[in-house]
């Protein structure tokens, strides 16, 4: 609870006095509302407060990142997996989101990986435990999230952004052959992989009996062509030796 304490009074330290919103006023009105828009009106042009939930800058959403993950922590305590499915899962949903919001104001690609990598630790294990006939929406989602969430790991790891350099260095820049280090070429493999199997689980899982359907929903047809075509470009970045 001190902890806590410490963390709210840092973060009011460093959110400072919440800034003044004014909202722009619409002037497309008809003549026949003037009464009623100039009442809109003022009532838009009082000016509201900066909401203290929202950080403009890394060390405050870091410390409303601490306080939302102390009390998101407490209530795993109470909502088991066994018993409270729904609510656990979502806790879980909503910590990953959060550690993804962190990742917008990180700037060393081995935290942001390592972020990356705890999420895939908290919701693949789900995956394994509950049953995705009855947790439709939330299997579909956790599989989507995870095939993003090893994309990522694979174009930090494959593209240089980790310590070590890029998977390929050039020997000349006239020369197209480009030296391969098959360690990273095999752990760059092996994170495109596990993202496409992921995209393969969430696509299967519009595929009742294991046909293609002839149709998908409105509702649902983007993410499911996204992640067949995320599968097929994932395929393309295999690595391999010359």
């Amino acid at each position: 609870q001190r902890h806590v304490q410490r963390a709210n009074k840092e973060f009011l330290v460093l959110r400072g006095t919440p800034a003044l919103i004014q909202e722009d006023l619409e002037e497309n009105n008809g003549p026949g509302e003037e009464s009623q828009q100039t009442e809109q009106a003022l009532e838009a042009a009082k000016p509201r407060r900066q909401l203290s939930c929202v950080g403009t800058s890394f060390e405050a959403a870091r410390h409303i990142f601490k306080v939302a993950n102390h009390y998101f922590s407490k209530s795993l305590a109470h909502f088991l997996l066994d018993g409270w499915v729904t609510e656990h899962v979502r806790i879980l949903q909503e910590i990953s989101q959060m550690y993804r919001t962190m990742q917008f104001w990180e700037r060393d690609p081995k935290r942001s990986a390592a972020m990356l990598t705890r999420r895939a630790r908290m919701l693949s294990p789900l995956l394994d435990v509950i049953n995705p006939k009855v947790y439709v929406a939330f299997w579909k989602q956790m599989c989507f999230e995870m095939a993003e969430v090893y994309q990522e790991l694979y174009e930090l790891k494959a593209n240089g952004k980790m310590p070590g350099g890029p998977l390929r260095s050039l020997l000349e820049e006239e020369d197209d052959e480009a030296l391969v280090d098959t360690k990273k070429a095999a752990q760059c493999n092996n994170l495109a992989r596990n993202s496409a199997a992921f995209y393969r689980k969430f696509v299967d899982s519009y595929h009742p009996d294991g046909k293609v359907p002839d149709r998908i929903d409105d509702d649902n047809i983007r993410g499911y062509l996204v992640a067949r075509l995320n599968h097929a470009r994932l395929s393309t970045k295999l690595q391999g030796v010359s």
